[in-house]
């Protein structure tokens, strides 16, 4: 029996030697397939990273950015491509985001609403003093110049071209410096005609002439005109 164990003892040994070493094998490779795996997945970031240096390299060379003061409603910053001048953003009316030229191809992030507002040229009206109204008002009536005056300065008041009455019994109203009443007004003679300032004066010439008095006016005919005659 002693022989017997002495003879197991190598066979065990070896077995266990064995043993140990697939296991040392095993812990190898699972240390090497770890280190693989990191190599491999960091190669793959060096790549991305360079691919997008790459792509931000080609969008620059063709593209420059653009600033502007963010103070109006708009975006501070866009991109044009390099060559073209800088487009002019104050005819911008409502932006909702940016958008980006890449070449000849038009990279849309969101929407970019522009509003191209045409310039009005507005002339405005001249401003007619008391003395250049007088002065229309004799010239168009000529030897009547001195009750005109009267008249129209106490319907008026103020010799304002535009001026507005208040309004009357019938629901109209009167209308500039001799006050004519809307319903004088037709195709020839409108609103905007009652309150230019030599317009209506001819208008109240033409009533006038067709009364062969100055009854239609109400300082006339209540004697308000009186205090104006000079």
């Amino acid at each position: 029996m002693k022989n017997n164990n002495n003879s197991l003892t190598p066979m065990l040994d070896s077995k266990l030697s064995k043993l140990t070493s697939l296991e040392d094998t095993q812990d190898k490779f699972t240390i090497g397939d770890t280190i693989m795996a990191l190599l491999f997945w960091l190669c793959v970031l060096i790549g991305l990273v360079l691919l997008s240096i790459h792509v931000l390299d080609i969008f620059f060379a063709e593209n420059k950015a653009n600033f502007q003061s963010p103070i109006i409603i708009q975006t501070p910053v866009f991109f044009t491509p390099r060559g073209t001048s800088t487009p002019n953003m104050s005819n911008v009316g409502t932006v909702s985001a940016v958008s980006w030229n890449i070449g000849h191809k038009v990279l849309d992030l969101t929407h970019l609403e522009t509003k191209h507002a045409k310039a009005q040229v507005i002339t405005p009206k001249p401003v007619q003093t008391n003395d250049k109204v007088e002065e229309i008002i004799c010239e168009v009536f000529g030897k009547d110049c001195r009750m005109a005056l009267a008249v129209s300065q106490a319907e008026n008041g103020t010799r304002v071209c535009d001026r507005a009455g208040s309004v009357n019994r019938n629901g109209t109203r009167d209308w500039g410096v001799f006050q004519i009443n809307e319903i004088h007004f037709n195709k020839d003679f409108t609103l905007e005609d009652a309150k230019d300032c030599r317009k209506n004066i001819e208008k109240a010439f033409q009533i006038f002439k067709s009364w062969g008095s100055w009854k239609p006016w109400s300082a006339f005919n209540n004697g308000s005109f009186k205090k104006f005659l000079r």
